[in-house]
């Protein structure tokens, strides 16, 4: 979808040492051949994060370092957003854009 979100729980020395978010996933070949490329961006508890643009489809990583002032709840909201994304259509009843296959932190 074009848009998703996640909510994560507070890793390890976050709160005092900040942490990285990292994002598993695949751009499929039939989004790049139809859109040309895809932005992924994303705000992780109010924090607008870097995005980065995909013109070629494979498996990628989006990884941002987030500061301890981040890791101030109990839990973590990551909104994601891509700038464009394929409507359903046909057979096809989901809006596409990339496949995620997992997501977390990875202590500093």
């Amino acid at each position: 979808m074009k848009d998703f979100s996640v909510a994560l729980g507070l890793p390890g020395t976050a709160a005092q040492k900040g942490a990285k978010l990292v994002l598993y996933f695949s751009v499929p070949d039939m989004v790049i051949e139809k859109l040309k490329s895809i932005t992924l961006s994303a705000v992780a508890n109010g924090f607008t994060l870097p995005p980065e643009t995909y013109t070629k489809s494979g498996e990628y990583t989006y990884s941002r370092d987030l500061p301890p002032a981040c890791f101030t709840a109990e839990k973590v909201t990551v909104n994601f957003h891509l700038d464009k994304s394929l409507h359903a259509s046909g057979a096809e009843l989901r809006e596409l854009g990339v496949i995620v296959s997992a997501i977390g932190f990875e202590n500093k």
